[in-house]
């Protein structure tokens, strides 16, 4: 799905990604982890169309990416809702973009706002909204495009550990019930190993890769109560740590 070969950013002298090499599998999740100011966001961004690479190559599916990708779903850490619209025509905002119908836009908004828990509040605007119901409607915007791919900027940052661990279990599935391949940016390690199948931690000042570590277990929606999901968290803790002595 995603082919990125000897990717290169700088902005200036400094250097934000450093000849980084990564493929994810179609259908998969990734989950970028690392410090700040590690790259992690850059790539995304790089990924997502929005930053242009220095030098190296981003493929998806076979195709060297030139800008944004209609394909490609986006969620952002502050979740990008227009806060004079209402629940239902944030939601919609992805379909009118995109020239679709009326009928076509009345049909899926519908279906996301039920199959996400959010008819009654169809007619609130964002600021009436606590921060999880945000991001449902910032979920459910991105999934009536019915993306092949979607991008995540620390998505759940902002929320408290319930509602954050909440609407991990909805990702995942989401992501069960819709063909799709994921990137989650995260600095949250047990976030990364319970929705990462790949977890590459990057170095941290560096902008490169670390390690890269497999996820046998991811999809399991038990996860969290299993000895396993503690050890690969301790791992990628300690890799982290590393980087601070």
């Amino acid at each position: 799905m995603i082919e990125i070969e000897d990717l290169n950013i700088r902005y200036g002298n400094f250097i934000a990604i450093d000849n980084l090499n990564l493929n994810v599998e179609k259908y998969s999740s990734c989950a970028i982890i690392g410090p700040s100011g590690c790259g992690k966001t850059t790539l995304l961004y790089a990924v997502a169309g929005i930053l242009k690479p220095s030098s190296g190559l981003i493929k998806i599916n076979g195709e060297k990416i030139k800008g944004n990708r209609k394909s490609t779903g986006i969620i952002l850490q502050n979740y990008g809702l227009l806060p004079w619209k209402t629940v239902w025509d944030n939601v919609a905002l992805g379909l009118k973009i995109r020239k679709a119908n009326r009928e076509t836009i009345n049909k899926k908004v519908t279906n996301i706002l039920k199959k996400l828990d959010l008819e009654d509040l169809k007619d609130k605007y964002p600021v009436q909204l606590s921060g999880g119901q945000r991001q449902r409607v910032a979920i459910a915007r991105t999934l009536t495009i019915e993306p092949d791919l979607l991008l995540m900027d620390e998505p759940f940052s902002s929320l408290d550990a319930i509602s954050r661990e909440s609407l991990q279990d909805l990702l995942l599935r989401l992501y069960k019930e819709n063909k799709m391949t994921m990137v989650i940016v995260t600095h949250n390690i047990e976030e990364a190993v319970f929705l990462g199948h790949k977890i590459v931690i990057m170095a941290k000042r560096e902008g490169k890769i670390k390690k890269v570590i497999e996820n046998p277990y991811f999809g399991d929606e038990e996860f969290r109560n299993r000895v396993d999901f503690y050890k690969i968290c301790r791992e990628v803790r300690n890799l982290m740590e590393k980087d601070e002595t």
